[in-house]
């Protein structure tokens, strides 16, 4: 009977002292390792990404705001916002008081599909399918093409909004197709040189911009804006090679490693996800009070402050996608006392796809270098013929480049390829197309 009652008295302590070690924060405690991670999201927090910050511009694209309107409309918003989010559920996402003060920009047509990354197939064979579809389409386009020229002289995005889970997620409506298709227009009127050029002061701006980055959205708009203007730059050449000596071309050099350096952009996540729903210790609803925020912070910082270190900045000198990024997992005690962070640091396991995504950018880019090459070093006018040849600067450990099956095409092996999809390519050649 005795021990009946012990067992019946621990039965009840046991579920008392977890539910207070758990609801006062008393365990875990963060570790070493992940006190210095804190401890380096908040120095890198702290940095300066640059002094002219393109959020506005990119945060109002699709608004007819005039340029020296951007900040002040911008300031307004951000005062709005703050009072939005004090709404704990609202029944509508976010928008820019400029939808009540400033005309819409006119949405794209379809006459340029593949420059605005839709329905796949090459945005300079869209354009020449429709080049008086698309010369209409730029006239009415003018001012959303002058609005991407002053992407040129910002020099990084930093969010503007407050990190929270109702922070707008929307920037740079059009994905820089108009540009694109701007340059085809003019490669096809005649006028190669100022298609390239605009191609390459397109591609310094959103080079200059994601390297400056605390936004993962700006991160992946940018690579996706720089692949898409080397796919034009390159089909552009494969017809005009005698170009292929134009001096902004540089602008499509291989990526620095500074530019594979995703350090604020990981910071930027973990602030993010640091001023979620659960680990705001401004709100204090139940569930809530089941995370140990700093322990939970400590684990996902642990996870994010990985990309600021020595070890990464290793596979960044060596272009390495290996080894990955070890995993950030709880200890038994650990999954005890604080399931519900350790829940939140279980689905931080994703981010080596960003990083491999940087290195297939990477490689594009090389590839780019590599058709320039192989058309000046090529074998009885055959570019593909000088590929055993090709100097070690074009290409990486972690990527294969080979030829198409006809030899006018450069084929590349992603690290992201999606299962049973093309290899990403660019022609070397092509016959010169009439420009009439």
């Amino acid at each position: 009977m005795r021990l009946l009652k012990w067992i019946l008295l621990i039965s009840l302590i046991l579920p008392l002292l977890w539910s207070t070690l758990v609801l006062t924060h008393w365990l875990p405690r963060p570790s070493a390792d992940q006190e210095a991670a804190l401890a380096m999201v908040k120095e890198v927090q702290a940095r300066r990404l640059g002094e002219h910050n393109a959020y506005p511009l990119l945060w109002l694209f699709k608004y007819a705001v005039p340029r020296d309107q951007l900040n002040a409309v911008m300031e307004a918003d951000l005062e709005r916002f703050e009072k939005y989010i004090q709404d704990p559920m609202p029944q509508r996402p976010f928008e820019s008081i400029a939808l009540e003060s400033y005309a819409e920009l006119p949405e794209p047509s379809k006459a340029a599909a593949a420059c605005f990354g839709r329905g796949g197939g090459s945005c300079l064979t869209d354009v020449r399918a429709n080049v008086e579809a698309v010369r209409a389409e730029l006239d009415a386009q003018a001012e959303r093409l002058q609005r991407e020229s002053w992407l040129s002289d910002y020099d990084h995005i930093a969010i503007a909004f407050s990190r929270s889970i109702s922070a707008p997620r929307v920037l740079y409506f059009g994905n820089g197709g108009v540009v694109r298709s701007a340059a085809a227009f003019a490669h096809l009127s005649g006028d190669s040189v100022r298609a390239l050029e605009r191609l390459c002061e397109h591609t310094r701006s959103w080079r200059r911009l994601r390297q400056h980055t605390d936004l993962l959205q700006a991160d992946l708009l940018g690579r996706s804006v720089i692949a898409a203007n080397i796919r034009l730059a390159a089909e552009i050449l494969a017809e005009r090679p005698d170009l292929d000596g134009l001096e902004c071309l540089d602008s499509f050099a291989p990526l620095g490693d500074e530019e594979l350096d995703q350090c604020s952009t990981m910071v930027g996540e973990y602030l993010d996800l640091a001023r979620g729903w659960l680990l705001d210790e401004e709100k204090q609803i139940l569930v809530q009070r089941a995370v140990n925020l700093r322990h939970s912070r400590a684990l996902i910082a642990q996870s994010k402050a990985y990309y600021c270190q020595a070890a990464h900045q290793q596979r960044i000198l060596l272009r390495a996608a290996e080894p990955s990024a070890p995993e950030v997992r709880c200890t038994f005690a650990e999954q005890v006392f604080n399931p519900v962070g350790c829940l939140l640091a279980d689905q931080q396991l994703g981010d080596e796809i960003y990083y491999r995504g940087a290195l297939d950018l990477d490689a594009k880019l090389r590839t780019f270098q590599a058709a320039r090459w192989l058309r000046t070093h090529s074998v009885d006018g055959a570019p593909g013929t000088a590929l055993d040849r090709l100097p070690a600067m074009f290409a990486n450990a972690s990527h294969q480049l080979s030829l198409s099956p006809d030899g006018t095409d450069l084929e590349l092996q992603q690290l992201l390829q999606p299962p049973g999809a093309e290899p990403w390519s660019i022609p070397i050649s092509r016959p010169v197309a009439d420009p009439n």
